[in-house]
């Protein structure tokens, strides 16, 4: 078997793309994985999440016939949470976790990178003073 190899590098046309690090005002740009889901679901204690399909909190919450409102629940292992812009991760035994929504109104946003810039300057001066999240 002979394997012909360019005797040239420009020549061998090798797509490369070069990678730039995007600014993340000096936080470390680590997603949530399944585990650390699932060891939050545990911490929790809980089946089930108040959560808002939108950021109208006003859909978070149903009314009965009688008037009286109730917080709309989605089951942990639901697609329907999967939906959810917002769910409450806090129960009156834990204050687990803030989750705090500064990206920018329509981008993507879950990446440090995408806070808006003026948040991402204030988190970048925390963050050198070691007052950082």
């Amino acid at each position: 078997m002979t394997v012909s190899l360019p005797n040239r590098v420009d020549s061998a046309h090798i797509e490369t793309h070069p990678r730039v690090d995007r600014d993340s005002a000096g936080l470390d740009d680590t997603p949530a994985s399944t585990t650390d889901r699932d060891f939050l679901l545990a911490h929790l204690g809980l089946d089930v999440l108040h959560g808002s399909i939108t950021r109208d909190f006003k859909k978070a919450y149903r009314r009965n016939k009688a008037g009286e409102v109730s917080p709309r629940m989605y089951r942990t292992d639901s697609e329907a949470l999967g939906k959810c812009e917002y769910a409450k991760l806090t129960s009156k035994q834990y204050a687990a976790v803030l989750v705090v929504d500064i990206d920018q109104p329509g981008e993507a946003g879950g990446h440090p990178a995408d806070l808006a810039l003026y948040v991402r300057n204030v988190v970048r001066v925390l963050v050198e003073h070691n007052i950082g999240p």
